[in-house]
């Protein structure tokens, strides 16, 4: 009974621990109707040859992986209007694009934050048995010695390269070093304190070099990336990671060319050169980073050197309250453990002999470790023991498939500038949140707004649940979870 979406929480105090820059005239494919052409700048139409065929692939895919800073499900398609019929989103034709030459997941959780997920994506891990509970400091979260994602992919015979965010700790190089990625270009810290003047710093396998630059920044995370695939050797596929930090804060208008559906009167109606609100800048800013990726998917497209693409694109976390939408309410919003904080958009798009199925699938998903998992497995690599995720590979070609029986994530959770440890688990129908303090508190504040059809069923679900002693079993299941030594449930 999935389409109950109701979430019951609990707190539980007595837990354990080369080619042209952009921006471009011509933005790629920014037609509010998916057109052939918008779907042509992905990279991933139908008759594109060898990329599409639907047998089996005669060679490794490349692999793009785009994290979205700060975005939740309801500011994106195919999710805002299915939550309201008025939902107000940014203009996403590369984003559309993806969906319809692939899966978007109905219910994918990330972390509360971002560093929590990008440690999954990097390892497979959950938060509490990385050590990574929230934004990461200065010191480094990795290991030169720990497997991670493109060191693994590496030993398979990919070349793999990151841009953008890192917000992983460590030294300036720390990508390439302890990451292993073996090229790195962007901005490693957790925000950018101007995407139109920050320190750009790159890292290779030849050392590390740092300047000021005023290249708007998430046009610099598509002119990097493109930069160093144009050197790639024809025979190696590659791993890419566009880490984009918009529309993180701090929010701004982006330059007009990258948000042509969205002029200055749209945005600015007082004419002083910034947003009317939180909401429409993110808006502007995502729709910028949309023009941005097809110009990326576009000359993509011809570095492949024949191979087949794969791309997944995810949210990092839940968006910031202040730009929240329905039917999350605050303080449902990014940094808590409510689904409206780590619901997140997950796509994953490629060519039928790849991605077979169309549309979305309604099975759960993690977007941290499934998709280190789900990376993995496309690639020809294999997972670590102890990685948490799960192949979501099942699901990429039948829609109703169910590779997890529940989702789990766990990371600091913040209410009203307090912040606690905690832990959120999913099955069907029920959702279990525990925090620490001095003692077990039920609360009645559990249903997120406009998720629940029907209320009475939701209320009748959860007394049902109590009397079977199901809150119990699915506290001692999340527990379990929880502990690092056992990894047979995940």
């Amino acid at each position: 009974m999935r389409a109950a979406l109701f979430a019951l929480s609990l707190l539980c105090w007595a837990c354990d621990d080369g080619p042209a820059s952009g921006p471009h005239d011509d933005a790629g494919g920014t037609d509010q109707a998916l057109s052939d052409r918008s779907l042509a700048d992905t990279g991933l139409a139908a008759d594109r040859g060898p990329s599409a065929d639907a047998g089996a692939p005669t060679a490794a895919p490349n692999l793009v992986l785009v994290v979205l800073d700060d975005v939740g499900p309801e500011a994106v398609e195919p999710w805002a209007s299915r939550f309201a019929a008025d939902a107000i989103v940014a203009p996403t034709p590369t984003l559309d694009g993806l969906a319809a030459q692939g899966v978007a997941f109905e219910t994918a959780w990330a972390t509360p934050t971002c560093s929590p997920t990008r440690i999954g994506l990097h390892t497979g891990a959950y938060p509490s048995h990385a050590g990574v509970l929230g934004p990461a400091a200065r010191a480094s979260t990795l290991t030169p010695d720990q497997p991670t994602l493109p060191k693994l992919l590496a030993a398979v015979g990919y070349r793999t390269g990151l841009f953008g965010k890192w917000h992983l700790g460590g030294a300036a190089g720390a990508p390439v070093t302890e990451g292993g990625w073996h090229a790195y270009a962007g901005q490693p810290d957790g925000a950018l304190a101007d995407y139109f003047a920050w320190e750009r710093t790159e890292a290779h396998e030849g050392g590390l070099d740092s300047a000021p630059t005023t290249l708007y920044a998430t046009t610099a995370v598509v002119d990097d990336a493109l930069a160093w695939l144009a050197t790639q050797p024809a025979e190696q596929p590659w791993l890419v990671m566009l880490a984009f930090n918009a529309p993180h804060t701090p929010l701004h208008l982006p330059p007009a060319v990258l948000r042509p559906l969205l002029p200055d009167a749209a945005l600015d109606a007082d004419g002083d050169g910034a947003c009317d609100a939180d909401g429409p800048c993110v808006r502007a800013m995502l729709h910028a980073l949309d023009t941005e990726l097809g110009r990326f998917l576009a000359g993509a497209d011809g570095l492949a050197h024949g191979r087949p693409t794969v791309v997944v694109a995810l949210g990092d976390n839940g968006t910031v309250a202040s730009a929240q939408q329905p039917p999350f309410a605050r303080p449902h919003a990014k940094g808590t453990l409510f689904e409206g904080g780590v619901r997140v958009p997950l796509w994953i798009s490629g060519p039928p002999a790849l991605v077979p199925a169309r549309g979305v699938a309604t099975g759960l998903a993690h977007a941290g470790v499934d998709v280190f998992a789900t990376l993995l497995d496309l690639g020809g690599a294999t997972a670590p023991a102890d990685a948490r995720g799960i192949s979501l590979r099942p699901a990429l070609a039948d829609l109703a498939a169910e590779p997890r029986a529940l989702l789990y994530t766990d990371g600091d959770h913040t209410v009203r500038m307090v912040t606690t440890e905690g832990a959120a688990l999913r099955d069907e129908v029920v959702a279990a949140l525990d925090a620490r303090r001095a003692a077990l508190e039920r609360y009645a504040d559990v249903l997120e707004r406009g998720l629940v059809e029907d209320l009475e069923l939701a209320v009748a679900l959860r007394a049902q649940r109590e009397a079977e002693g199901g809150i119990d079993t699915l506290l001692g299941r999340l527990q379990a979870i929880r502990q690092p030594e056992n990894t047979s449930p995940r």
